[in-house]
């Protein structure tokens, strides 16, 4: 397997571990290229809360891809 493919694995185990709003919301952004207001919009949310689940995700990525010392 190739470092290309285990990194995508192993985001893709961090993103099934996410509250499901919060991967909707991080997929919405980075996937589909939403903006913020579009996502807030579609969901009944505000933006701020956008962003707040966009931090969750982004961190929670970080840390589950840096977890092991690398």
């Amino acid at each position: 397997m190739s470092r290309a493919q285990e990194l995508v694995g192993r985001i893709e185990e961090i993103m099934a571990q996410m509250d499901p709003m919060t991967r909707e919301i991080f997929l919405l952004h980075r996937v589909d290229a939403w903006p913020y207001a579009r996502i807030a919009r579609g969901l009944g949310i505000e933006m701020k809360e956008v962003e707040q689940h966009l931090a969750l995700a982004i961190a929670a990525i970080d840390r589950g891809l840096h977890c092991d010392g690398t």
